[in-house]
């Protein structure tokens, strides 16, 4: 019962939700059979005492079973599987009616289906007015992206629709409001598809998707009164500057757009914008990159500033991480530093120590000061063998083991050999969750670094290897930390 879709469900809610679902589950309302209400009582009941993590050895369908009938000998694996799924479809109810009453819109909505249906025009208004309200307070509806512009068009159709009942069919002034509301969705979903589109091309070489009249609307839109609408523009200037990373004002007016109007859309929406951005100043050719590293700092500095990096709350560390590696990659070591000290408390308390040595860490290394580095990765020494300390994120361990290596590289220590075999087991041990192009990333890396370390100042033909090793270097399009290895090969010459 531990892998059933219902448990699954039930481990994502809160103490809160998983409480006001009991109450819902305990209504009779939702349930019409009252021996099936009984048993769906009972059978919550029996689940919901080992909450949150649902793993007690108790979490079986055949215990369940035995709890629910004690008078019956035998267990029936189709009576209990029938019981969890009509379970699960109340869990499911409940869920819906959760997404309801969360949303005022939508509820006032559905109003509307009924009151149309029903022909209580009265009433019909009534639920308008609110909804027409909502639009003209911030605090009901503050963001005017694509879901706004849908939902206004549903409101006028349906308003046109109940005002051709009282006029019985004669012209209404709506229409051409619906009409309005329905351009302003369809152009916005059209830009928004066609960033994806570009984005999904470019990291994934997904070329699939085609979108034959996104040049008509790149070619109407400056013309047209709709370029006035800022989500329109957002998405428009999005769109320009991911078609042509070469073109700088692009990335510079979208920029100064999110700037200055970064409460209209809603944060999600918004932090799509600021990928694409971010995207654009990664894509830049070599001779830009560093100028563009800048930039990406600097996108999240208005992001952070802006309240647009946190989930639920918190500062993620697979964010926190590439945070503080922009601020390493462009060398400002002042401000990496500022950022880990005024932002660890943001990150969720179970994994602030951890991001906090993990970045401290990559912070020290590149302040050279490799002792301090080697101290924060290392849990302890058990005769003379590295072992690295745990961290719950995965990529957080492969980084911790690299970093490790080449802090003992810079330090000439022995103790590389045994940095050299943990990352090369981790890989192993890990190879079916880690990524193919990451495992053959940090392989490469492993065997070039081997190779400079034992290369001895004496070796017979140790020019020969060094260009051998030099030749690999350049042929190997997939190295982790490409750019130290390089400069650690030329510091062999």
């Amino acid at each position: 019962m531990i892998d059933t879709k219902l448990v699954q469900v039930l481990r994502v809610f809160s103490k809160k939700e998983l409480k006001q679902l009991q109450t819902f589950i305990h209504s009779p309302l939702f349930n019409s059979n009252k021996k099936q209400y009984a048993l769906n009582c009972e059978l919550f009941d029996y689940i919901i005492q080992f909450a949150p993590k649902f793993e007690h050895k108790k979490m079986s369908k055949e215990i369940a079973f035995q709890y629910l009938f004690p008078k019956k000998k035998q267990y029936r694996d189709q009576d209990m599987r029938y019981l969890l799924s009509n379970l699960l479809k109340l869990v499911e109810q409940y869920i819906v009616w959760q997404q309801i009453n969360q949303d005022e819109w939508q509820e006032k909505m559905l109003l509307l289906d009924f009151y149309e249906k029903k022909r209580l025009l009265k009433h019909f208004e009534g639920v308008k007015r609110i909804l027409e309200n909502y639009k003209k307070n911030d605090k009901k509806m503050p963001f005017k992206d694509v879901e706004y512009y849908y939902n206004a068009f549903l409101l006028e159709r349906k308003s046109s629709l109940v005002l051709n009942i009282r006029q019985k069919g004669q012209q209404n002034s709506g229409f051409q409001k619906r009409v309005h509301s329905l351009d302003q969705y369809y152009l916005l979903q059209q830009l928004y598809y066609y960033c994806e589109i570009i984005s999904r091309a470019k990291v994934l070489g997904d070329q699939q998707y085609q979108a034959p009249l996104i040049e008509e609307l790149l070619s109407f839109l400056p013309k047209s009164k709709y370029i006035n609408n800022v989500s329109i523009a957002l998405y428009y200037q999005a769109t320009l500057m991911l078609k042509n990373i070469e073109n700088i004002g692009n990335y510079r007016t979208l920029k100064e757009l999110l700037h200055n109007h970064h409460a209209l859309l809603e944060p999600m929406k918004m932090r799509n914008l600021y990928a694409y951005a971010r995207n654009f100043c990664v894509w830049q050719p070599k001779e830009r990159r560093a100028e563009f590293m800048k930039e990406l700092l600097s996108l999240y500095d208005m992001q952070l500033s802006q309240g647009l990096l946190y989930e639920n709350g918190y500062l993620i560390p697979p964010l926190f991480k590439n945070i503080v590696t922009t601020g390493l990659k462009i060398g400002d070591l002042v401000w990496t530093e500022h950022f880990i000290e005024n932002n660890i408390e943001k990150v969720e308390p179970k994994y602030q120590q951890e991001v906090s040595d993990y970045n401290y860490a990559h912070l020290h290394f590149h302040q050279k000061k490799y002792v301090e580095t080697i101290d924060l990765l290392i849990e302890k020494v058990e005769n003379e063998k590295v072992k690295v300390r745990k961290f719950e994120d995965i990529f957080y361990q492969v980084s911790a083991r690299r970093l490790l290596i080449k802090a003992y590289y810079e330090l000439d220590e022995f103790k590389i050999e045994d940095a050299f075999n943990n990352l090369e087991v981790f890989l192993s041990m890990n190879k079916v969750t880690i990524a193919a192009t990451t495992l053959e990333r940090n392989r490469n890396f492993i065997k070039l670094c081997k190779r400079m370390y034992k290369l001895s100042p004496y070796a017979k033909g140790r020019q020969e290897k060094l260009s051998k090793i030099g030749a690999d270097i350049d042929n190997t399009p997939q190295i982790a930390d490409r750019k130290w290895i390089e400069q650690k090969y030329k510091a062999l010459l």
